[in-house]
């Protein structure tokens, strides 16, 4: 069985997340245990002083996370680190998350929070019952996985990366009135580097 509680940080290049999970091995003995992966993120590291090794599988259009345990553990609470691939807001993007993959009782919390000039709402949650009321959603549970899509955009207050600012759009008649010359003089504000 497994119990997981993912706490997705969403910034304005990426989301984090870290997800505490907890497993029980209840019958037999276990070498390896395997968990479906949903999304596109990346798992960076997976800790736990009972795992022998980690790994990402892919089978047909299916991701798996297998770890292999150390002999003879039964419980174990490895905790794991996603991140996804690089935001360029406004995007919209399914958040990575585990699913049940071999485990006979699987249980996911899902806590969404935006980082300070990053503006967040999920579009769709298939398979996830929200455990907020209203709107603003942002925790979820599912036992089976499914799929949560966020659209993200910049907090109103904070700069683009950049920023046309003191503009101007001249333009000039031609003498036979044929035609216009325009000239566009701006001063771009950079907030982002390269």
């Amino acid at each position: 069985t497994a119990s997981a509680d993912a706490r997705a940080q969403v910034g304005s290049q990426h989301i984090d997340q870290v997800i505490p999970l907890t497993i029980k091995v209840i019958q037999g003995k276990a070498k390896t245990l395997s968990f479906g992966l949903n999304g596109e993120g990346e798992v960076t590291e997976v800790q736990d002083a009972n795992l022998q090794s980690w790994s990402i599988r892919q089978a047909g259009s299916g991701r798996f996370l297998d770890l292999q345990l150390k002999e003879n553990v039964t419980d174990l609470k490895p905790v794991i680190k996603i991140r996804s691939p690089k935001l360029k807001l406004p995007a919209a993007i399914d958040l990575t998350h585990l699913t049940p993959g071999e485990s006979v009782g699987f249980d996911s919390m899902v806590n969404i929070n935006y980082a300070p000039g990053v503006e967040g709402a999920v579009t769709a949650a298939q398979g996830f019952a929200p455990l907020d009321a209203g709107e603003g959603a942002n925790r979820f549970q599912t036992a089976t996985g499914g799929q949560i899509r966020l659209s993200l955009n910049r907090d109103g207050a904070s700069p683009a990366p950049v920023e046309l600012i003191a503009t101007t759009l001249k333009g000039d008649v031609h003498p036979d009135g044929k035609s216009i010359s325009f000239q566009l003089r701006s001063t771009a504000h950079v907030t982002e580097a390269n």
